[in-house]
């Protein structure tokens, strides 16, 4: 088995919006490929994603509520350890190295801390439209910044696609 991607929000939202709008039927193939992906276990989508994603009113929306048992991992089975270290982690931007209690908060209702700590346990990586920042309050902090603390593997989608086509063209042979 090779090593899982932990798809973020902003990746799925990025491709509906940008090119690959699931409203278009010319790119249904796109959407059940991600399918086929997830049911191979080459990629997994985080609850805290789903439940963000679930939010919206739009087609992407849609696709996710009804697609989520085929591509969703529990969040529950992480709220141990490796979200604690993640959290954790988010502190050491902030001046003193605290976290308050808000910044808490915002992590806990908010996807990201959740992609990152789904990485750490299923030793995957992560896949996410943001670019690393230089913030100083952990809720501005983006995912790149927080993986590259943790060294945990990162991935933009572009190089992840390309990635994932070769991984699954070599795992046919």
């Amino acid at each position: 088995m090779s090593t899982p991607y932990i798809i973020d929000s902003n990746t799925l939202i990025n491709l509906h919006k940008c090119g690959y709008s699931i409203d278009e039927e010319r790119n249904q193939w796109f959407w059940q490929y991600l399918l086929e992906l997830a049911n191979e276990n080459y990629i997994k989508v985080p609850e805290a994603v789903c439940d963000e994603l679930c939010k919206g009113t739009d087609k992407l929306s849609e696709w996710v509520h009804l697609h989520k048992k085929e591509i969703i991992i529990e969040t529950k089975s992480i709220l141990g350890g490796e979200y604690g270290l993640v959290v954790n982690t988010y502190a050491t931007f902030s001046p003193g190295g605290k976290i308050s209690e808000t910044d808490v908060e915002f992590l806990g209702c908010h996807a990201d801390s959740y992609v990152i700590a789904h990485a750490i346990k299923e030793k995957g990586e992560v896949v996410s439209s943001e670019q690393e920042n230089n913030a100083t309050r952990p809720k501005n902090v983006k995912i790149p910044s927080v993986c590259k603390k943790l060294s945990v593997p990162y991935k933009p989608f572009a190089v992840f696609i390309w990635e994932i086509a070769e991984k699954r063209t070599l795992a046919k042979k």
